[in-house]
């Protein structure tokens, strides 16, 4: 459903299958803010941390978020 070239949802074959693009989230980049945690999550904590939208999928978010000890 998404165009690899554009990067952005194939109203061509949206339409092919009959569905309505307005149903479909904005697409954002991963490492995008898309919010911050309700005041009552952070009562133990000194600051609000912000939400991040991970890599697409887990495989993605692992090599991003791995830690090199030796190279």
């Amino acid at each position: 459903m998404l165009d690899p070239e554009t990067r952005e949802w194939s109203e061509e074959l949206l339409n092919k299958l009959d569905l309505p693009t307005d149903l479909l989230p904005d697409l954002k980049e991963p490492g995008t803010k898309i919010g911050e945690l309700k005041d009552g999550y952070c009562e133990n904590m000194s600051n609000n941390p912000n939400i991040i939208l991970p890599a697409s999928h887990d495989t993605a978010s692992v090599v991003r978020s791995a830690v090199v000890l030796e190279v």
